[in-house]
């Protein structure tokens, strides 16, 4: 299967390795709800609940935002994906794919400089990374035929 057929598809969000480390992090320093707005916050920025590939490089999600995505390969096991979101910069991850399992990684960098602009945020992500190597969200590839994202 090629990189651009292995991608394509409707894609919903099932879990991701990073919001109970988060919380766990930071609990002891800002308190259980300060922490899960933290990870609620980074859910905000990295987190769609689902959205379409096609082949043809576009892309929508479940908000309806459109845009178009490209897929390059990359050194070892993980490729690279760009979104581009209307007037958003371009946001480039890992991924890695399966035939019903789709990985989205997101670097540190890329997480601390997405909080950049929120000092606050910032002074705390050293604590609140700890433990992660980096962000990974996992979709769940949709039957053809289910055409309800949530």
């Amino acid at each position: 299967m090629d990189e651009t057929s292995a991608l394509d598809g409707r894609w919903q969000y099932d879990s991701n390795n990073f919001a109970e480390i988060i919380v766990a992090n930071l609990q002891s320093l800002l308190g259980p709800e300060a922490a899960v707005q933290v990870v609620a916050g980074i859910q905000n920025q990295f987190v769609t609940a689902g959205f379409q590939l096609n082949t043809d490089g576009s892309y929508v999600n479940s908000d309806g935002q459109t845009g178009t995505w490209s897929a390059t390969e990359a050194d070892g096991n993980v490729n690279l994906i760009t979104l581009t979101i209307g007037d958003d910069p371009p946001l480039t991850m890992g991924y890695v794919v399966t035939e019903d399992l789709l990985t989205l990684i997101v670097s540190l960098e890329t997480v601390k400089a997405a909080i950049s602009g929120n000092p606050s945020l910032l002074a705390v992500a050293d604590a609140a990374l700890q433990g992660l190597d980096d962000l990974r969200i996992h979709y769940r590839r949709l039957p053809q035929s289910d055409q309800t994202m949530e």
